[in-house]
């Protein structure tokens, strides 16, 4: 079953993680497989100018890394996997080549957090859509 919800409109790639069956989401390996995979079709569309990361629950963004999959570990070589798949996925995010953005609502910790550091004039205060993304040929704000 799918974690992401992915769309375009008007330039704009949303992509909308909902990890099924969870309270809250977390970066498991099938989400960060997902996510390089539909990374790597927004990057081949030309149309798509900026990317945006939302959670589609109700009361928080991301609470890190899935405690479970460091539970299973068995070995410091695969801790140390583990942390270096992490660390690519943050690091893909931000060479992408496009903008990316992350709308946050609610907790935000863990990988996500060095990303998604919030700087001054990147969101628009009425959605959850960045008015910075206009830099990019967006329309604005989608509220």
């Amino acid at each position: 079953m799918s974690a992401f919800s992915a769309e375009v409109r008007d330039g704009i790639g949303r992509l909308g993680l909902n990890l099924p069956d969870e309270p809250v989401n977390k970066i498991t390996k099938a989400v960060r497989d997902e996510l390089d995979e539909l990374l790597d079709r927004f990057v081949a569309d030309r149309d798509v100018r900026a990317v945006v990361l939302i959670s589609d629950k109700s009361d928080s963004f991301i609470a890190g890394a899935d405690i479970d999959e460091f539970v299973a570990l068995e070995s410091r070589e695969e801790a140390h996997e583990l942390v270096r798949q992490g660390q690519a996925l943050v690091n893909r995010l931000e060479r992408l080549g496009k903008p990316v953005l992350a709308a946050i609502h609610g907790s935000c910790l863990g990988a996500a957090s060095p990303p998604t550091t919030p700087r001054p004039g990147s969101a628009c205060p009425r959605c959850s859509w960045a008015s910075s993304l206009r830099r990019a040929g967006a329309n604005g704000c989608h509220a």
